[in-house]
């Protein structure tokens, strides 16, 4: 096996200059040290043993030639450095001379936007110039879906507010040791289970866009239970009944609260997440050979195509012709905030427990029993017409699915919910009205 070339340093006398000189697979490397010394403190000869081969001689009262040859066994040890990280050689002279100039600050190493650091400090009204802005701006350029990108702004922000308090950090910084710190600090910000482990997931992809971008090679992330794992802790599953819904329609509403319901219904009655049934047209909607009134939709999240018959409900078809079959436009946020006035003053109060979990090492759960109505969202109108299709209409899964989009039943089946309370009282039920449950031999 090959030993690895030892630098060697020369001396030029008319100038005291001493240059470092490196050989390398028939390559061969040069550069000036930036130092000097008097031929008279300079040991050039090999047979002199009393003192290192091309170094200064060390004197008593010389401190300045101790510190040279110091230097000199830096800039050695950054030679074979080089030499090793490339492949044992594998590096073109020019660019081994100006690798070494960098390493050895004798030049500033071009900073280009990805050799800035990955995130700076978060300041009130200044743009910081790190990886995260200029990868979101890019982003940004590219014409990103905001529901796509809209994330990645957050939790960046979330990064710059965790650097702001517990300081800058870069790319080789980002560990599992750089996990619990940044998991002990959002546990100290009350940041929800799920919205901790999304900020967690968008860190890994930022640290993998980074060095893909050959900002860094650090690998020390990677690997499995990155995220934290949920309690097995269960809340209700928040779904509107049939009646509920019957209620919401019967009540006398105007302005945005009246179309905050109907969006409701609307949602309700066909299945479809928000991104779908915020956007319907008469476009999307058709009657069948038959004469079954009929709702055809690519889904926006998967590109799914799904086909709902309008007849289900009697609220719907009417609620639909108010605004021509099209959807009426109301923010999200706006939606959810007045659906839960509406609810509550639907009558809409059953009891239902609710499981918060909270980010930590290991999660911090809290439970409560609170009123329906403050926990009814624009999500709750999918998860109803799967559940009432199901519990209460009795329709197969692979009916529903066909409906909804859905690919598995065990996706199903998070969204099909019944509380415990309503499952006791169907089961008494049975016993009530003299239907027994055999017991299987």
């Amino acid at each position: 096996m090959a030993k690895i070339p030892t630098p060697r340093f020369n001396l030029k006398p008319d100038t005291n200059l001493i240059f470092l000189i490196f050989r390398y697979r028939g390559s061969r490397v040069q550069i000036s040290t930036r130092e000097n010394v008097e031929p008279k403190d300079w040991n050039d000869n090999k047979k002199n043993k009393t003192h290192p081969y091309q170094r200064a001689i060390e004197r008593e009262g010389q401190p300045d030639l101790v510190r040279l040859n110091r230097q000199l066994d830096h800039l050695a040890q950054l030679c074979k450095d080089i030499y090793i990280e490339n492949g044992y050689g594998d590096i073109h002279p020019a660019d081994f001379k100006k690798e070494l100039e960098y390493r050895a600050g004798f030049e500033d190493r071009p900073v280009d936007k990805f050799t800035i650091q990955f995130v700076e400090p978060y300041r009130e009204g200044e743009r910081p110039n790190d990886f995260l802005r200029l990868y979101v701006d890019e982003l940004i350029e590219q014409e990103m879906k905001t529901s796509t990108l809209k994330p990645l702004q957050l939790h960046a922000d979330n990064l710059r507010r965790f650097a702001k308090d517990e300081g800058v950090f870069n790319y080789d910084d980002i560990n599992w040791d750089f996990r619990k710190q940044y998991i002990q600090w959002m546990e100290k910000h009350r940041f929800s289970l799920g919205y901790g482990n999304k900020s967690l997931t968008i860190l890994r992809h930022f640290a993998e866009k980074a060095k893909q971008a050959g900002c860094h090679s650090n690998n020390r992330y990677l690997g499995k239970g990155w995220t934290v794992p949920a309690a097995s802790d269960k809340g209700d599953r928040i779904a509107f009944s049939q009646m509920e819904l019957g209620r919401l329609a019967d009540l006398d509403l105007y302005g945005d609260k009246e179309i905050a319901r109907d969006l409701i219904l609307i949602g309700a009655g066909t299945g479809q997440r928000w991104s779908d049934f915020s956007r319907y047209t008469p476009d999307h909607f058709r009657t069948s050979p038959k004469g079954v009134p009929l709702l055809e939709i690519f889904q926006r999240k998967t590109g799914t195509r799904v086909v709902v018959p309008l007849n289900i409900f009697p609220w719907l078809v009417p609620t639909l012709q108010k605004y021509d079959y099209t959807s009426p436009a109301l923010p999200s946020q706006k939606l959810n905030e007045l659906v839960k006035q509406i609810c509550q003053e639907a009558g809409i109060d059953s009891k239902v427990v609710v499981v918060d979990q909270y980010i930590g090492m290991k999660p911090r759960v809290q439970k409560s029993r609170v009123e329906k109505w403050k926990e009814v969202s624009s999500h709750c109108c999918r998860r109803s017409f799967a559940t009432i299709l199901y519990w209460e209409m009795g329709i197969s899964p692979a009916r529903i699915m066909r409906c909804t989009g859905h690919k598995h039943e065990s996706t199903f089946f998070k969204y099909v919910g019944i509380q415990d309370e309503e499952n006791a009282e169907e089961l008494g039920l049975e016993f009530q009205h003299g239907r027994r449950i055999e017991a299987a031999i």
